[in-house]
């Protein structure tokens, strides 16, 4: 199962005619996070453009190759790491695929904020800046 396969997982409904459309405002908003500092904020962005692209390859609106690299590349925009970016865009939209579908961004942030901690030892204050990164 690809990293693809795993966010439809969650997906309310496959067929999506504006799913292109979504991925990029969502690139928008993430460009926007990375300026303001909300690193954050950006991981939250970057999970909203993995799961568009993976519907946008669903609905043949880009071929799955370009969908599979946009991982690295907003890997790379954001500095984190793409096993990060996946396991926050998993969480948030575990979330969303609860029962009525709800979507909660305080509540969202917290989880993903919380597994990152967990998971990389990554620290963020209030404004979801990056305040300590674990070494090894």
């Amino acid at each position: 199962m690809t990293w693809i396969d795993e966010l439809l997982v969650y997906a309310e409904a496959l067929t999506d005619p504006r799913a292109l459309q979504k991925l990029r405002a969502e690139e928008w908003e993430l460009r926007q996070a990375i300026a303001e500092g909300d690193l954050l904020g950006a991981i939250m962005k970057a999970g909203d453009c993995l799961y568009y692209a993976a519907k946008s390859a669903h609905n043949e609106f880009i071929h799955p190759t370009n969908a599979r690299l946009a991982l690295g590349n907003l890997s790379r925009w954001t500095g984190v790491p793409a096993s990060l970016l996946l396991m926050a865009a998993k969480t948030k939209f575990y979330l969303r695929a609860q029962p009525g579908n709800p979507q909660n961004d305080t509540a969202e942030r917290a989880a993903v904020a919380y597994v990152i901690r967990e998971e990389a030892g990554w620290r963020f204050d209030e404004r979801g800046a990056q305040i300590w990164r674990k070494t090894t």
